[in-house]
């Protein structure tokens, strides 16, 4: 795919750390409503925890499951906004890049990865002949970046990481998407 405009994305450093505090509002909103329960149930109740363990079992086990539940999710909500205050705060330079021999991600804390084009699968959502697809604004197309060895749709990675919205990535890889296709109905032909 020699020929093809290069294009760096930095990450956007605000958008990580808008990212971070609502996780850790999430971790600390969980975390205080199991603190509160608990001191509530345990400090200042009236009712008798041996009482409740031998005569209603299964509404105990229920209760502590409950406040293991929410308190587990505190943990990984805590964990999730480290990662994004991380990533927000990460010293070394952080984008994306995308050239004709591959994209690559460099995401701090959330791992460094290159994808070339050889297992990559670009195409469009819709259905949409490729003679009309030049003719289409970009802010009309829905594209989908698959690769082989990445789970998620990496336009959604993009997005995610360096801000950019989804005309503008259409824009920036329209010239790759026009390549795929041409390279696409010449291996039918």
């Amino acid at each position: 795919m020699g020929g093809l405009p290069e294009h760096v994305l930095s990450v956007d450093r605000s958008r990580a750390l808008v990212r971070g505090f609502y996780r850790a509002f999430a971790a600390v909103f969980l975390g205080g409503a199991v603190r509160i329960c608990v001191a509530a149930w345990i400090g200042t109740s009236p009712m008798r925890w041996e009482l409740l363990w031998e005569n209603e079992r299964a509404f105990f086990v229920a209760l502590v499951s409950i406040l293991a539940c929410l308190g587990l999710a505190a943990a990984v909500c805590g964990i999730l906004s480290a990662r994004w205050f991380a990533l927000a705060a990460w010293p070394a330079r952080l984008h994306v890049s995308i050239t004709s021999e591959s994209v690559r991600l460099q995401l701090g804390p959330f791992g460094s990865n290159a994808y070339s084009w050889h297992g990559m699968s670009l195409r469009t959502l819709e259905d949409i002949d490729p003679e009309i697809l030049a003719s289409i604004p970009d802010e009309l197309l829905t594209l989908e970046m698959r690769h082989t060895e990445c789970q998620e749709d990496l336009a959604v990675v993009i997005q995610r990481f360096a801000g950019v919205d989804a005309e503008d990535l259409n824009r920036l890889l329209r010239p790759y998407l026009m390549r795929w296709v041409e390279h696409a109905n010449g291996d039918r032909a």
